[in-house]
């Protein structure tokens, strides 16, 4: 998802200076990887739709977890790579925050 906003920085920085075969190779690859990552790196949880998942290796396996530094899951909006409102990361947000994440760290303080 990073690579994908980095590219599509790319492609404004390369169309400002007039380099236009760059500016479409940069285009051209950020659609690639987001079209992958739309299809590859989602799936449908049973509880809260579709969601993004932390790692996957595009045949079904996935890990649903996320990384407590940035670049997270849960950063993805504020790197903008969406926005606060979409869908997909809302749902994802509201998992990976529930007690369905096995792996979410608890504690006295912790409300989830």
């Amino acid at each position: 998802m990073f690579a994908v906003v980095v590219l599509e920085y790319a492609k404004e920085i390369s169309e400002i200076i007039g380099e236009q075969e760059l500016c479409k190779e940069c285009d051209k690859f950020a659609i690639e990887i987001r079209n992958g990552i739309e299809k590859y790196g989602t799936i449908n949880h049973p509880l809260y739709g579709r969601v993004y998942v932390y790692e996957t290796d595009g045949k079904g396996n996935y890990v649903i977890m996320d990384d407590a530094n940035v670049p997270s899951l849960l950063s993805i909006p504020y790197l903008g790579y969406c926005n606060y409102t979409h869908e997909t990361y809302l749902n994802r947000r509201k998992l990976i925050l529930s007690r369905e994440n096995r792996i979410i760290m608890k504690g006295r303080k912790l409300v989830v």
